[in-house]
């Protein structure tokens, strides 16, 4: 029986052996994977920071671009509007009247 203890000892401290060895391995080879996820967490904050400097100006930027869009907007619907008054009065059809031709049929007809 004593050999048979001795045996399952010998086994349990290889086997811890080795498991400490895995873990060293382990851990030297996750050294370079730990200096790119340092270096990620630097670049992170230093984005950070950059946006936190420049939203402001980003912002007033968009908000100065909206505007000029909303007035730009106004402008094309007034230029269209006085387009189609001119194609009117260029037809001889007086506004608001139908385009359709006086001589469609009687089913024809929009109302």
């Amino acid at each position: 029986m004593d050999l048979a203890l001795t045996i399952f000892r010998l086994g349990v401290g290889i086997g811890a052996l080795l498991v400490g060895v895995g873990l060293v391995i382990a851990a030297l080879s996750l050294r370079p994977l730990l200096r790119d996820v340092r270096s990620l967490a630097g670049d992170v904050r230093r984005l950070s920071r950059l946006a936190d400097e420049e939203l402001p100006g980003l912002l007033e930027h968009a908000r100065t671009v909206a505007a000029n869009a909303e007035v730009l907007t106004e402008d094309v619907a007034v230029r269209l509007e006085q387009s189609r008054m001119a194609a009117e009065l260029a037809a001889g059809r007086p506004s608001g009247m139908p385009v359709q031709s006086d001589d469609a049929a009687g089913d024809d007809r929009i109302a």
